[in-house]
């Protein structure tokens, strides 16, 4: 039969799963301007290394769809018009895994694909109890930088499963500048 079918996609893991990490450092400097008040310059760093991410290990190639199938060879070859509707056919043909599993589409795989890299410049001004009254100012200039934003309930695929890193940009959660303030 001609690879028309509508394959179904699955879930997988990857054999060679490693360890995601993610190590930390920082750099602190710290003055006394008087007895009760001090300042301090901090740069705060992490990066994450073999994240836990989906990628899809039968993709199918590129401009695919828009090939033209020939039944009597069972191959495609250029030819439809971008308006043409996409042929699935040519599109499943095209998928890595399609002469063993013919009847698999997206083999949505976790795999060790997504990194992140975390920088920050921390200021803090304590001052210390004086007259009943101590306070903590602090101000955070910081970027947060990631493949895939989010948790796995609204996880999603690259946009580019050929390649994953072109998704590498700011957090959904990046906050560049914060300011807390405590007193008591």
């Amino acid at each position: 039969a001609a690879p028309a079918n509508n394959p179904c996609p699955i879930l997988a893991v990857n054999p060679n799963l490693h360890r995601p990490y993610a190590p930390a450092w920082n750099l602190s400097i710290q003055h006394a301007l008087n007895n009760n008040l001090s300042l301090q310059l901090a740069y705060v760093g992490s990066h994450g290394e073999k994240l836990l991410g989906l990628n899809d290990a039968n993709a199918a190639a590129p401009g695919s769809a828009w090939e033209t199938f020939n039944a009597a060879t069972k191959s495609c070859a250029p030819g439809a018009a971008p308006a043409a509707p996409a042929n699935t056919s040519c599109q499943n043909l095209s998928r890595p895994y399609y002469g063993k599993f013919p009847y698999l589409a997206n083999i949505n795989e976790i795999q060790n694909l997504d990194i992140s890299n975390y920088d920050a410049l921390q200021v803090t001004l304590t001052q210390r109890p004086m007259h009943g009254l101590n306070y903590l100012l602090g101000y955070t200039y910081s970027h947060c930088l990631e493949m895939q934003s989010g948790d796995w309930n609204g996880s999603t695929l690259p946009s580019d499963p050929y390649n994953p890193r072109a998704d590498y940009g700011d957090c959904l959660t990046d906050v560049r500048h914060s300011i807390t303030w405590s007193l008591s």
